[in-house]
């Protein structure tokens, strides 16, 4: 047996963000939000996902995080690592086994914690810790034990995102603050609405913003980023 996998020239997310930290930067509001866009469409594409026969999958990838998001040098966002991800009719020895947790902690929606099935409201949740991440450069709930970390995502509601840029649109405090919603029900219905409602914060256009992005990622994946990080 072969498998073939795509070779994506440029890096994951988690290491673009290391590297900036480093060098006392910060992704560009508007990129941070272009790539986000992109990863809700890969999520909504999965979630919704039919199968020849007509029969809906339901995919949930349920490790949403920077190092599963991948960018190459020409501005293409990748979401990766379906490793764990659960479908719909899951059975047998690939099903999660009740109170086996998967994933990483600081990403994961609060009702995982208190046994509920991983869901697309709880990917929703995971993308906008990450897109939190990203802009503010760090994750709110992360913290320096795993039970720290449980508890700060069961009752820790973050500082609204413009409390710590000022060169963000304000509209991105509640659409963020909607997606960290404790309550699933209170949360995006969907990836793709969650998409939809971070285009408005974009201070530039859909082309301008993937314009900045490649300019970004080409300045430094092909600047100094590989030799910063050996």
């Amino acid at each position: 047996y072969v498998m073939v996998l795509e070779f994506v020239r440029g890096y994951d997310l988690g290491l673009w963000h290391r590297f900036l930290r480093e060098t006392g930067g910060l992704i560009t509001g508007d990129v941070a939000v272009q790539v986000m866009i992109r990863v809700l469409e890969a999520l909504h594409y999965a979630h919704k996902f039919v199968r020849s026969d007509g029969h809906a999958l339901e995919v949930v990838h349920r490790d949403v995080s920077p190092g599963n998001i991948l960018l190459d040098t020409e501005g293409h966002v990748k979401l990766l690592d379906f490793g764990i991800a659960r479908f719909s009719d899951d059975a047998g020895e690939y099903r999660t086994r009740e109170g086996e947790f998967k994933g990483k902690a600081a990403y994961t929606a609060p009702e995982i914690f208190r046994g509920a099935q991983a869901s697309s409201q709880s990917d929703v949740f995971a993308a906008g810790v990450v897109l939190y991440k990203i802009l503010a450069g760090f994750n709110p709930f992360e913290g320096d034990n795993s039970m720290q970390t449980v508890k700060r995502i069961a009752e820790l509601e973050p500082a609204p995102i413009s409390h710590i840029r000022s060169d963000l649109r304000r509209e991105l405090d509640a659409v963020i603050a909607r997606a960290l919603a404790k309550d699933p029900q209170n949360r995006f219905t969907s990836a793709a609405e969650f998409a939809e409602a971070l285009k408005w914060c974009r201070r530039q256009g859909e082309e301008a913003a993937h314009a900045r992005l490649v300019a970004d990622v080409q300045r430094d994946f092909m600047g100094d980023m590989p030799a910063r990080l050996g």
